[in-house]
This record gives C-alpha cells, sequence and structure tokens, in this order.
C-alpha cells in the first residue's frame, strides 16, 4: 500500500505565515488533472509521519478520488529544518516510474548461532514499473542464514511485475560474527580485527 499524504482543501483567507503558525504546511498540487494548480494544506505532524516512510511517491485523494503524487519540492526553513511548503506533482495513471524500494529484514540469525549479526551493504533496490506493480518493500528472512553467507539481489524472493534494476550479482548483506584474529609482530603480540572474512564474503 502506498504511503498517503492527508491533505486538505486550503482556506482562501489564511496567509502562509497563519497556515504555519497554526501547524499547516502550505502546499500545491499539480498535474493532468490539476489546472490550474489546487492550494492545499497537511499538518506538519502528519507529514513528518509520512516522510518517515517515504520521500519519493505518495498518494492523495482529493474530491474522493485517488492520485499518485511525486514530490517534486520541499522547501523548509534555514534553522530547524522543518518544512515551510510542499509542490507535489501528479503521475499519470499506467505511467513506469523509477523508485527505489526499501529491504525489510526478518528474523535474527544469532537464535542459531550465537553472537551472528547482520552487515546491510544495501537496503535499497531500485526498481521500475507502474505505481501499482511497485511494492512498497520487500522482505528477506535472515534467520536461517550462517555466518560468512550473503544474499544478493538474485537471491530475493520477488515475483511481482516490477522490474529490479541493479545486477542481481549485487551483495544486500552479510551475516558475520565478530571475531577478534591474533597477530604476533616483530614488537610483540597485538590484537586486531580480522577484515579478511569480510572481503571474501563480498566476492
Amino acid at each position: 500500500m502506498m504511503t498517503q499524504i492527508p491533505l486538505e482543501k486550503r482556506s482562501s483567507d489564511m496567509s502562509n505565515k497563519k497556515l504555519r503558525d497554526s501547524g499547516l504546511v502550505p502546499t500545491i498540487l499539480y498535474g493532468p488533472h490539476f489546472q490550474p494548480s489546487k492550494q492545499m494544506t497537511v499538518t506538519r505532524n502528519a507529514l513528518k509521519s509520512v516522510l518517515e516512510h517515504s520521500r519519493e511517491i505518495f498518494e492523495v485523494t482529493v474530491d474522493r478520488k485517488k492520485y499518485f503524487v511525486k514530490l517534486s519540492e520541499m522547501q523548509t526553513d534555514p534553522v530547524g529544518h522543518n518544512p515551510i511548503h510542499l509542490s507535489l506533482c501528479e503521475l499519470p495513471k499506467g505511467s513506469k516510474i523509477e523508485l527505489k524500494v526499501p529491504i525489510q529484514v526478518e528474523g535474527d540469525p544469532s537464535t542459531t548461532n550465537p553472537g551472528a549479526t547482520i552487515l546491510m551493504i544495501h537496503d535499497y533496490v531500485t526498481m521500475k514499473g507502474d505505481m501499482k506493480e511497485l511494492p512498497e518493500s520487500i522482505h528477506v528472512d535472515v534467520s536461517k542464514l550462517q555466518p560468512g553467507a550473503n544474499i544478493k539481489i538474485k537471491d530475493l524472493n520477488y515475483q511481482g511485475a516490477a522490474k529490479i534494476l541493479d545486477s542481481s550479482d549485487e551483495v544486500l548483506l552479510i551475516c558475520q560474527t565478530p571475531h577478534v584474529q591474533k597477530i604476533e609482530s616483530q614488537k610483540g603480540g597485538e590484537d586486531l580485527l580480522s577484515d579478511s572474512s569480510l572481503e571474501e564474503t563480498l566476492r
């Protein structure tokens, strides 16, 4: 399900300053179905929650109809860096777009391999497809992953219609067990963290 921005129609008798003082962010919505553009608002708290899930493509409801939109511009104040104005561009239905889809890790390898941890190399994949085809995230089960093993893009259990644009051999994550290797030097023993296994796993 696409992340939604809860837009409301803007009151014509309120200035941008009054809107911001009341906790609202002025928003312009434009596109094929919005000529001329529509003046809208979204609460600052709702926008903050929305941006925690996505920063690219959203869904909005206007006059009981749903539209896909892209965040084309977001202005922020120079001090607190809080949003003070949004520009949303409608995406026509059926258009193919590129989107960064996050990887959601599930499970814990340390339950069967004490000390095992997951090292994320890439936490998203770049995909292309129709808005209805693009998943909100791709889930990866790491509960049975053994130390030294990795998961590449080609290992993902994704059966959707959207296309993954990244190389199928791209490593997304590695299962590793922290360990210290003893190395003797001419000046005495010295404990160093070994990175050789990490380099080997990335191959």
